[in-house]
């Protein structure tokens, strides 16, 4: 499985818990930092999707209080979006007060899922779920 993650103005801390949740799954990522800039996220989105990256995870940049930079570039993306995947990332991450202001966005572009998220520690638990997804297709 092809997999890259991009880190909007990524924490160390937050990177450092990532990376650990990483060694435990099946699979090699590739990780670059990127700047809060929905241009640049736009474009990256759109060269991994055309390398056919299985999964594109874009983490940060999703806090409506500045411009949910990372949810615009996936939504102007996308092929189609996954409302399902969104709805449970909405209800998961509702029950943490920190992350009521973002917009977790899921959709595809050609094959490759792009799902946009909050850097929380209560999306290291949804990552597991997004690969067990993927490895049935």
């Amino acid at each position: 499985m092809n997999f890259t993650c991009l880190i909007v103005d990524g924490d160390d801390s937050f990177v450092e818990k990532l990376e650990k949740t990483l060694v435990l799954l099946p699979v090699q990522v590739k990780i670059k930092r990127v700047p809060q800039d929905v241009d640049q996220i736009a474009e990256l989105i759109f060269e991994e999707a055309e390398r056919s990256v299985d999964l594109l995870l874009i983490l940060g940049g999703v806090d409506v209080r500045s411009a949910a930079v990372s949810s615009t570039a996936v939504k102007r993306i996308c092929d189609e979006r996954v409302y399902t995947l969104e709805t449970y990332l909405c209800e998961l991450l509702a029950q943490h007060k920190e992350c009521i202001l973002t917009s977790p966005t899921a959709g595809m572009r050609k094959k490759t899922l792009i799902v946009s998220l909050p850097q929380h520690e209560a999306i290291l638990k949804v990552l597991h779920l997004i690969f067990e997804a993927l490895k049935g297709g």
